[in-house]
């Protein structure tokens, strides 16, 4: 599933779209996965990788290959680790784990990278079903293309974005969100969109990369403090800091 041309030629996508929106020597953090191949892409890039993965032999995968890699929950090490980009690559359908857990740290990260599964969503079909019939804006330099969202999962995910964006202004909530809003949520967030279809189950997967620009630390504090103070949390602020403390030695020795 992970070691093939098709899925190759999106991780070359994902991994250029964070590096031209992301200063060289950034951290990215991603989904560890099955044989550690994001790892090439990031020192291609001139980036610092972190590795996360509930899969203790993902996790040594990285750790084999030199890199930091932290057996845990994402989200949550998103907001404990404070990366500076995110590749989200989460391989199944839209639900609030795959979705709804990168939508709120997302703000953490200047930018990110999702990518989902076109079907087998659950518990937000109110939310495709909104989405789709819609149009959203893209630019290209000065120019603005007007695109279709339809079934595809990162412009659903998208307007998901966006609607979070307008309650988090203190938007109606029972109203549409304003057309100039979704315009200049766009032009300063600059999506991108990209499709593959996987040639071991046929199934499509839909991706979309963004930056956040109002991103600083205040707002990362803030998500932080929102946490809740369970054991839970506390074993992954424990296995935070021991990659804080592998991530400072690997910087200070080169």
């Amino acid at each position: 599933m992970y070691d093939n041309a098709t899925k190759d030629t999106w991780r070359g996508w994902a991994w250029n779209q964070i590096a031209k929106r992301s200063v060289p020597g950034a951290t990215v953090m991603v989904l560890a996965g099955d044989g550690g191949y994001d790892i090439k892409k990031a020192r291609r890039h001139g980036l610092r990788i972190i590795g996360v993965d509930r899969v203790q032999g993902r996790v040594n995968e990285f750790r084999r290959q030199g890199e930091v890699a932290i057996k845990d929950s994402l989200h949550r090490q998103v907001m404990l680790m404070k990366p500076d980009a995110l590749i989200a690559d989460m391989m199944g359908g839209m639900t609030s784990s795959s979705w709804g857990d990168v939508l709120a740290v997302s703000p953490i990260c200047k930018a990110v990278v999702w990518n989902g599964l076109r079907g087998r969503d659950k518990g937000v079909n109110d939310i495709i079903g909104e989405a789709s019939s819609g149009c959203i804006p893209i630019y290209r330099g000065r120019r603005i293309e007007w695109t279709q969202v339809g079934k595809h999962r990162g412009k659903i995910a998208f307007c998901s974005l966006i609607v979070a964006a307008w309650n988090a202004a203190g938007g109606d909530m029972n109203s549409y969100v304003p057309q100039d809003f979704i315009s200049r949520m766009s032009r300063e967030l600059r999506p991108e969109f990209m499709t593959y279809r996987s040639k071991d189950s046929g199934q499509y997967f839909d991706s979309v990369a963004w930056n956040w620009l109002g991103c600083d630390d205040g707002n990362k504090d803030s998500y932080i403090a929102a946490f809740a103070n369970s054991r839970r949390v506390k074993r992954s602020k424990r296995k935070a800091a021991a990659a804080k403390a592998v991530m400072t030695r690997k910087i200070r020795s080169n």
